[in-house]
């Protein structure tokens, strides 16, 4: 064999070789893709879509709620699961403002909530002074829910 010969041999092999290479790439490509898509659809049929169908309510509500609790959280499931745990995280503001006055510990509401029930409860919300902190009674305030998680059965 001549050296141009052995030369376009190697061509061949490596031409094969990188076929077969981009063969192993893609499938590993596909299977990741396979194995997200899997854990994707899990996570939304198993919680995301019952999450979805949870409603979180907030207001400061004098006539349900006494002063030192005058925060009130609803939580609404309309899921066909039943919920277990919810954490409510609330931001509550001066009316016309943006700064967020309260402090950042959620609120954590452990009653059981059957499929299609609701349930609701009066709070203490405290301002953002850590030396001294003071409980927010509502007056020329806005407050709204900025996230919640919940923990199904």
């Amino acid at each position: 064999m001549s050296a141009q010969e052995n030369a376009e041999a190697i061509i061949i092999v490596i031409k094969r070789f990188g076929k077969w290479f981009m063969f192993f790439v893609l499938a590993l490509i596909l299977l990741f893709l396979g194995i997200f898509a899997y854990e994707s659809m899990g996570q939304y049929f198993s919680y995301d879509r019952h999450k979805e169908l949870i409603k979180v309510e907030t207001s400061f509500n004098k006539e349900l709620c006494t002063s030192d609790f005058p925060l009130f959280i609803g939580i609404i499931n309309n899921s066909t699961k039943k919920v277990m745990e919810v954490d409510v995280n609330v931001i509550v503001t001066r009316k016309g403002r943006s700064t967020r006055i309260n402090n950042h510990d959620p609120f954590v509401s452990d009653f059981i909530i059957k499929a299609n029930d609701s349930h609701g409860g009066c709070y203490s919300v405290y301002d953002d002074n850590f030396e001294s902190p003071q409980i927010l009674n509502g007056d020329g305030m806005d407050v709204k829910v900025s996230s919640y998680s919940v923990v199904f059965e």
